[in-house]
């Protein structure tokens, strides 16, 4: 509203959601995209189901060589 443009939020997942608040999460992302859908979401999570619901992911994974990407 003042004027700033941002083409790029990430954003870590908060710790200990129970199902009610990984809920809250998921929704407000969600209206976060609609809300600016020239803007870019990269939403950081541990949870499958919650990676689930959206469209596109990226799977990292701690090696003895260090982080990797997986192929999905």
């Amino acid at each position: 509203r003042a004027g700033v443009q941002l083409g790029f939020l990430g954003i870590d997942e908060p710790p200990y959601l129970d199902a009610q608040g990984a809920q809250a999460y998921c929704d407000a992302l969600e209206a976060i995209q609609v809300r600016y859908p020239d803007m870019k979401v990269m939403a950081i999570t541990h949870d499958p189901s919650m990676k689930g619901r959206f469209p596109q992911s990226v799977n990292v994974v701690k090696t003895p060589q260090g982080s990797m990407v997986l192929k999905n």
